[in-house]
């Protein structure tokens, strides 16, 4: 992860989107990072768009929100990050 610095509009659409995934759930940020693999600080970091998480961490988000295989592709090309 690197700290945000210039936040886009498509990376708190991001940073939204697992929030909203998460809070769907009825998790919490330490409940899903459990579940991802992550630490707690990791998805509070980038939940609160401080952190931009690398593409496996996103891939491991989307694991365990169980969203569909792709959707962590289609989020990374709308902020611009490669996979």
């Amino acid at each position: 992860m690197f700290p945000l610095t210039n936040v886009n509009a498509e990376e708190v659409a991001l940073m939204l989107q697992i929030t909203a995934l998460r809070r769907q759930r009825r998790w919490s940020q330490a409940e899903l990072a459990r579940r991802a693999g992550l630490h707690n600080s990791t998805v509070c970091l980038i939940e609160s768009a401080r952190l931009r998480p690398y593409p496996r961490q996103l891939a491991a988000l989307a694991a365990a929100l169980e969203v569909p295989q792709g959707w962590e592709d289609d989020l990374l090309r709308d902020v611009g990050v490669n996979s």
